[in-house]
């Protein structure tokens, strides 16, 4: 944000005297204790990138607390829990966030340091998680890259391919509802196009200004420690 060109383009499709408050989401499913039925908490966090903050200073504000419980029922397959499970993460994340979509298109008046009363807009700019939660959130398929439309069986390829948009996942949405005619082949559509089929309306639909591909940030441990630097290391060491 700060040494990008985001926020400078964003602040030019806006009125005049109005400001932005760029809003960072981050989600993390974290492991309790192995006893008492091995508990686990699915918290999820806002600050915004106007602070130039530790996280030990307290800039994070705790929104609420996810879903960490697991669907148990013998009368669905695998296939369906998962897509359940899906489908809850997505109802609540739209729940908890539905007022800053509003504020994002409206804006919201806040008083400034000068005493003056301006229009800020709050945009949803980064989310911040590891990988398997990059996958949910935006509605990609597990082993398929977040942010571009490499094919799964590509991801070694030195091709660049074209970044994923939330306008083209929308898309293969509308046809895959427009082609099937149930859940079920809608979900196989959608999983051939290397995307999670279960989701119909992911969250972050309408968000004003948000590209959820962009907004998604590296996973610095298991994606840059354990999945490349661990791996040049062993791959130079004789």
């Amino acid at each position: 944000m700060w040494t990008g060109k985001w926020w400078h383009a964003v602040q030019t499709g806006l009125p005049v005297g109005s400001t932005i408050a760029p809003v960072i989401i981050s989600t993390d499913k974290t492991q309790l204790t192995q006893f008492s039925r091995s508990c686990q908490a699915y918290p999820i966090y806002l600050t915004i990138g106007n602070l130039l903050c530790r996280p030990s200073e307290h800039g994070t504000m705790l929104l609420g607390y996810l879903s960490a419980d697991k669907i148990l029922s013998s009368k669905l397959t695998k296939t369906e829990k998962k897509m359940k499970t899906q489908h809850l993460f997505h109802a609540s994340m739209h729940l908890i966030l539905y007022p800053l979509r509003q504020a994002g298109i409206d804006s919201v008046e806040v008083i400034c340091g000068d005493g003056s009363v301006r229009h800020v807009y709050p945009i949803l700019v980064c989310y911040v998680t590891d990988y398997p939660e990059q996958v949910l959130v935006t509605c990609s398929k597990s082993g398929t890259c977040p942010k571009c439309q490499c094919r799964r069986d590509g991801l070694q390829d030195l091709n660049k391919y074209p970044p994923c948009t939330a306008d083209w996942i929308m898309s293969v949405i509308t046809e895959g509802e427009t082609m099937t005619h149930s859940t079920t082949q809608h979900a196989k559509f959608c999983m051939s196009q290397d995307f999670s089929g279960s989701i119909h309306h992911p969250f972050w639909e309408g968000f004003p200004f948000t590209d959820i591909h962009i907004s998604i940030t590296p996973d610095v441990l298991h994606q840059l420690y354990q999945g490349i630097f661990k791996h040049i290391v062993k791959w130079c060491t004789p």
